[in-house]
């Protein structure tokens, strides 16, 4: 049903601690463990909506064989590469190429607030489609009515996104600095329709009735207009607009 289904399930862990003198691995739904006093840990933690093998699965791909310093630097390197598709340029006229550090504190803030709202636009949605062992992407889905453990699909999934706001300014901004990320999203709200019926009005994670309106649709009807949607997506996508447009949701 469209009004409120999906909650999120119990989440499976895979939890390795690496402490001064031992080490101690968890997995599954919870974990605890006690460290000696002044001594050193480090943490490494992968989550699965699917399965606890999939949590384990996760650990081996993004974590195995890489330390806290290389970690943090892949994350450092990766959020530097998508702010830096934006310039913020201080002089009227001036070009990407003659772009330099802000020459007073004024303009050190403006810079400041515009790359600290433009990290908060790429947040969200939040995507939670994994890698299956035979290297596919599939996911659990809060979108399947009644979902448990048992709704998994293939494919990207997205969720957690209410779009009143984010249709006029955070999705026209990803279609010209981001299409590449747009196209996965819109592709994973393509999937929820096929999964659950319906382009959700607010997902968290599943369908919740708490929009005034549908304005998911404005953000695939952009995307299909600026050539965004995969061929293989465009019957899908068109059907579930004019589901929205002409059929009345359950209440």
């Amino acid at each position: 049903a469209r009004r409120n289904s999906g909650g999120a399930p119990r989440m499976s862990m895979s939890v390795r601690v690496e402490f001064d003198d031992g080490r101690f691995e968890s997995h599954g739904p919870s974990c605890f463990c006690v460290a000696a006093a002044g001594s050193t840990s480090e943490v490494r933690l992968a989550t699965s909506f699917v399965s606890a093998e999939q949590a384990r699965r996760n650990m081996r791909l993004e974590l195995d064989g890489r330390s806290f310093d290389a970690l943090m630097r892949e994350s450092r390197d990766e959020w530097d590469g998508l702010l830096s598709r934006a310039r913020v340029l201080e002089r009227e006229g001036e070009t990407r190429e003659e772009f330099a550090e802000p020459t007073d504190a004024r303009t050190a803030r403006r810079i400041t607030v515009f790359y600290t709202a433009l990290y908060r636009a790429l947040t969200f949605p939040r995507r939670i489609d994994e890698v299956h062992e035979d290297g596919r992407r599939y996911h659990w889905s809060p979108y399947v009515s009644g979902a448990d453990e048992k709704a998994v699909r293939d494919g990207v999934a997205v969720t957690d996104n209410g779009f009143w706001d984010t249709y006029r300014t955070v999705y026209p901004l990803l279609s010209v600095v981001y299409p590449d990320h747009l196209e996965w999203i819109v592709r994973g709200w393509i999937n929820a329709f096929r999964e659950g019926g319906w382009i959700p009005k607010w997902a968290s994670p599943g369908y919740r009735n708490s929009m005034v309106g549908t304005y998911g649709d404005v953000v695939v009807a952009d995307a299909l207009l600026k050539g965004l949607v995969r061929d293989a997506d465009r019957a899908d996508a068109l059907q579930a607009l004019r589901k929205d447009a002409t059929v009345i949701p359950p209440p």
